[in-house]
């Protein structure tokens, strides 16, 4: 089975595209087969056709308290309005951004934030085209020809460095990819990486980050297929998702 690796955005332009690495896994040896940005919705389109297993950088789910979802509104515009009245209706001390059992475990951002950053719309834009294009998201739907597993790359640079997004920080960004390639990580995800000089090149010289970040959901990715459950443990709420990484799974 391919694998795929995506960073993913709320709004894929020429100036911030989403980034799609797809890789092999054989044994401990994850290659790197391509590695593309999509400017826009139509190229991610054609980015995920054929069959895979893939990580995406972005919540499949809202927590189970809030009382509706991405396919409830035709418009982003729609969802952001009905995320604001919610949040404003919550009784006073309530947390104004609430956060899954999976956000609060990874330290992650809520899925209601839809300002900075915009999570909520990346879930909205994200859930609503993985349907009409026939992905299946996991754990919440069963897996089929194309199965998404949502990913956290964070959680994979953190154990090498921190901090790597930011345009001073092409020697973290060189670190946390040397790591990869090096197997740092292969005790714990069971793979190293092997990238072509080219996506190297990219995926340090970038100070968004972005294309290190779908390396590294590609990783996650290439954990999950031998991992239980595919990353996810039992007697959770698979109405809220889950973020697939080996210290998520004894939650």
């Amino acid at each position: 089975m391919q694998l795929i690796g995506a960073d993913w955005t709320s709004a894929p332009s020429r100036r911030r595209p989403i980034w799609i690495a797809r890789g092999e896994r054989r044994g401990a040896r994850l290659t790197v087969i391509s590695f593309t940005p999509a400017h826009g919705w139509d190229q991610v389109q054609s980015g995920l056709a054929g069959e895979w297993l893939g990580g995406f950088d972005f919540p499949f789910a809202l927590p189970a308290e809030v009382p509706f979802d991405a396919f409830g509104f035709p418009t982003r515009a729609e969802f952001r309005s009905a995320v604001k009245a919610w949040i404003a209706a919550r009784p006073p001390g309530s947390p104004r951004y609430l956060r899954r059992r999976i956000d609060n475990l990874s330290a992650g951002q809520s899925p209601l934030n839809v300002v900075r950053p915009p999570v909520g719309l990346m879930y909205y834009e994200g859930v609503r085209r993985f349907e009409e294009w026939g992905i299946r998201r996991w754990p919440m739907q069963d897996p089929g020809r194309r199965t998404a597993i949502e990913t956290y790359p964070k959680l994979v640079a953190q154990r090498i460095a921190s901090g790597y997004k930011r345009s001073d920080s092409a020697a973290l960004r060189q670190r946390i990819l040397d790591g990869l390639v090096e197997g740092r990580l292969e005790p714990i995800y069971g793979v190293r990486l092997c990238v072509p000089n080219r996506v190297s090149a990219l995926a340090v010289e970038d100070p968004s980050g972005d294309p290190l970040d779908s390396l590294l959901s590609l990783v996650q990715t290439a954990w999950t297929v031998s991992a239980p459950g595919w990353g996810v443990p039992e007697g959770i709420d698979r109405r809220e998702g889950w973020i697939v990484d080996p210290g998520n799974l004894a939650a």
